[in-house]
């Protein structure tokens, strides 16, 4: 390791009250969950916010979409579901499942492009996904869209949403 980024680690370790060990496991996870399926399949991440950098076309689109009528906005997450979550989903896991789709919901859009916090409980019936994204009515609607396509049209799950101002409850029967 370079003598300047071990001195780097140092003072972030130091700083976070973690161990150099930790910040190494961290950014190898994050790499081998993340970066490289996400390099090979065309997405980049832009440190330090980890922004997701999509093609031009999805900069675009987040703008765009406050101005979307509700239908626009429904169509929109549907499209969204058929042509990207569920071959994104397949190239990172091989398959396309309900464990996957969840996984990929969590990784995808939460952990590093941060759009949503992700909350995710199971029961014996149902699998209940909370996402709170904070940025109004329109992407409420687009996230119920996209939700609702991935595991009702696409895995045949009963899907029951309610959508909020800055969130979608999601109950997804097993």
């Amino acid at each position: 390791m370079s003598r300047d980024v071990e001195k780097e680690l140092q003072e972030i370790a130091s700083t976070e009250k973690v161990s150099i060990n930790s910040l190494i496991n961290q950014a190898l996870r994050k790499f081998i969950e993340w970066d490289y399926y996400a390099g090979k399949f065309g997405l980049a991440v832009s440190p330090p916010r980890q922004i997701l950098l999509l093609p031009p076309r999805w900069q675009i689109f987040a703008k765009l979409l406050s101005h979307a009528s509700d239908q626009e906005a429904a169509r929109l997450g549907r499209w969204a579901a058929r042509n990207v979550a569920k071959e994104f989903t397949v190239y990172w896991f091989k398959e396309f499942s309900v464990q996957t789709a969840l996984k990929s919901l969590e990784l995808f859009y939460s952990r590093f492009a941060r759009r949503y916090e992700y909350v995710h409980n199971t029961t014996e019936k149902e699998y209940v996904v909370t996402l709170n994204h904070g940025m109004g009515r329109k992407w409420s609607i687009y996230y119920e869209c996209y939700v609702r396509t991935i595991f009702g049209e696409l895995l045949g799950k009963k899907v029951k949403i309610t959508q909020m101002k800055n969130q979608v409850l999601a109950h997804i029967q097993e």
